[in-house]
């Protein structure tokens, strides 16, 4: 994270990413270069299998997102940062392990940071997968 943040409880969400400064429009909020993991279909079956209880793949499954063919799985707080469709955030994805967050106007201290997850690629695997493991998204729930 290039600005200060804090995890805490997000209501109805989990956890989310908290802004601990106040945020100027246009901040960017964080860098993501080599950083990232990516799963082709077989390297995410095989990882799911590996783990070791329904829990952690539901956790995995809910933590990634689409990027071109393969499922990304970005390092840290931004793994956080829950949907909403007015979001003040946006996260641009330029290439693999070459992305970054910005605001998308002034965020306030305490407020949470949020993307739109509809900004982001289906791939119909990853679809596949979230079904089977019970998962909504929001990002599969358009407005």
């Amino acid at each position: 994270m290039l600005v200060k943040a804090v995890l805490d409880k997000s209501e109805g969400k989990g956890l989310g990413v908290f802004a601990d400064q106040f945020i100027p429009a246009n901040t960017k909020i964080a860098e993501i270069s080599g950083e990232s993991k990516y799963f082709n279909e077989e390297e995410a079956l095989a990882y799911l299998e590996s783990l070791p209880s329904d829990e952690e793949r539901v956790y995995w499954l809910a933590h990634v997102y689409a990027y071109k063919d393969k499922i990304a799985l970005d390092p840290y707080d931004l793994l956080m940062f829950n949907h909403s469709f007015s979001p003040n955030t946006m996260t641009v994805v330029k290439d693999y392990n070459d992305a970054y967050t910005n605001g998308l106007r002034d965020i306030l201290k305490g407020e949470e940071l949020t993307d739109d997850y509809n900004t982001y690629p289906h791939l119909p695997f990853l679809d596949k997968l979230m079904e089977q493991h019970g998962i909504v998204e929001d990002y599969c729930n358009k407005k």
